[in-house]
Parts: structure tokens; C-alpha cells; sequence
């Protein structure tokens, strides 16, 4: 099978290079093929290219790795020129064709990962079809089939990945007015939120002040942070917090 990605992005290069070492026939449309010449020592140049009709005529799926306000126009593009699978690496989109599919990688992409090993380890949501069950098998990643995918499910996944680096990011800002550099104060989140991590998805808890109720401290909490950004994120936190230990009891 010969599988094709338009956006030459985190999601398409990493993608691309994950079935280029898997030695399954990939090519990478992109608009401006030199922009592209720093990952040719990952990804031979021939992978790339600029032409869009031989790029789809050749193909017998398409991804689409390219932001939400571009797909429809994308979409009947291809339409227009082919009837070949399209597969969108969207969260939000909701097909509105027989041939169109979502296949949404549950990860973060700060760049593009040439890494094997991560699409690996990585998930993938998408509703269930014969046409994604396919792909699975070939491709050799791991796909949990969701239903009635819309907005909510994606604003979920987005809590779940930039909402988590941006606490980290919050807490950081505190944490270095304490270490001697920057590296240490990634050390000591580090090992904080791995071990949060590991208490939510083995314990299904969350610890601390909020945990045994200790008010007096959440409040001196409260006066330490005023007047800085993380206040508002704070409270909010602890007013979730609460409303969560509430649900428990």
C-alpha cells in the first residue's frame, strides 16, 4: 500500500519518518520542499514533494496532517481527484463522507519526533471502521476506538496535553526562584509530576493539602501567590480539587 501525508508538520514529518523506517511506501506533499532539507539526513529528499496531482494519483490512502480551517478545502481537493481513503490526524473534525476518517494521535507534538519508538508507545483514537482496523494492522500502532467524536472529546485531550505542560510550565516559574539553575528545577518537577502520574493512573488519587483538608494551608498558599500570574490557575485548581473530593465522599 502506498500512503501519502499532506503538512509536512510535527504530526506529518513524524508520522512520515515512523513509516519510512518501516519500510512502508510513504510520500510527504509540502508546499516549499527546501524549507524541508534539514530532516533529508532522516528522510531521503525523493520522499518529499511539491507536486499535488502525481502525489495523490499515486496513493492508496491519504493523511491529512494539516490544521482544522484547512481540511474542507483540502478535502474536496482530493475529492475533485481521486476517491482514495482520507484520514484526518484531527481531534475535532467530524467526517461528513463515506471515505473520510479520523485518526487522532493522543500525544504531544512540541516537534517533529524522529522516533520510532514513540509512535510505538503512543495511541491513536478513531471511531470504528473497517477502513482504520486496516491501517491498524498495517501500520502496526495501537488504536482505541471512541465514539461520537465532537469538540468535547478533543477539548479533553487538550486538558490532558497542553494543560499538563503549562502547570508545569506555572510551577517552574516558582520553582527556579529557588534552585541554583534551570536544570535543577526540571529535576525536581520531573520527578513530581512522574510520580503524580503514577499516582493517578495506578491509585487513582491526587495528594496533599487538599487530599487530608488542610485549610490553614491552602490559605498561606493563597497569600504567597498574590499578585503573581499562577494565583488565578491555582485557585482554580484547588476549587476543582475540592469539587472532585466532594464527588468521592
Amino acid at each position: 500500500m502506498k500512503y501519502g501525508i499532506i503538512g509536512a508538520g510535527n504530526v506529518g514529518l513524524t508520522i512520515g519518518y515512523y513509516l519510512y523506517k518501516n519500510n512502508i511506501s510513504v510520500k510527504i506533499f509540502t508546499r516549499n520542499i527546501k524549507t524541508k532539507k534539514e530532516y533529508y539526513s532522516s528522510m531521503p529528499e525523493n520522499i518529499f514533494t511539491e507536486n499535488f496531482n502525481s502525489f495523490i494519483d499515486s496513493l492508496d490512502y491519504v493523511f491529512l496532517a494539516i490544521p482544522e480551517y484547512s481540511i474542507d478545502n483540502i478535502v474536496q481537493k482530493i475529492i475533485g481527484r481521486s476517491g482514495i481513503p482520507i484520514i484526518l490526524f484531527s481531534g475535532s473534525y467530524k467526517p461528513k463522507r463515506n471515505n473520510v476518517f479520523t485518526l487522532h494521535p493522543a500525544a504531544s507534538f512540541p516537534c517533529p519526533i524522529l522516533d520510532v519508538g514513540f509512535i510505538e508507545k503512543i495511541v491513536f483514537t478513531s471511531e470504528q471502521s473497517k477502513t482504520i482496523k486496516h491501517i491498524e494492522k498495517e501500520l502496526h500502532i495501537n488504536v482505541v476506538t471512541i465514539r461520537n467524536r465532537n469538540i468535547l472529546y478533543h477539548t479533553a485531550a487538550m486538558i490532558a496535553s497542553n494543560f499538563i505542560t503549562i502547570l508545569l510550565f506555572a510551577a517552574n516559574n516558582i520553582m527556579k526562584k529557588f534552585t541554583i539553575n534551570d536544570e535543577d528545577s526540571n529535576i525536581i518537577l520531573k520527578s513530581l509530576s512522574s510520580t503524580s502520574l503514577e499516582a493517578y493512573f495506578k491509585f487513582h488519587k491526587f495528594t496533599g493539602p487538599v487530599e487530608r483538608e488542610d485549610h490553614n494551608l491552602i490559605k498561606q498558599y493563597f497569600k504567597a501567590l498574590k499578585g503573581s500570574n499562577e494565583l488565578n490557575i491555582f485557585k482554580s485548581i484547588i476549587e476543582y480539587s475540592r469539587i472532585l473530593k466532594n464527588e468521592k465522599k
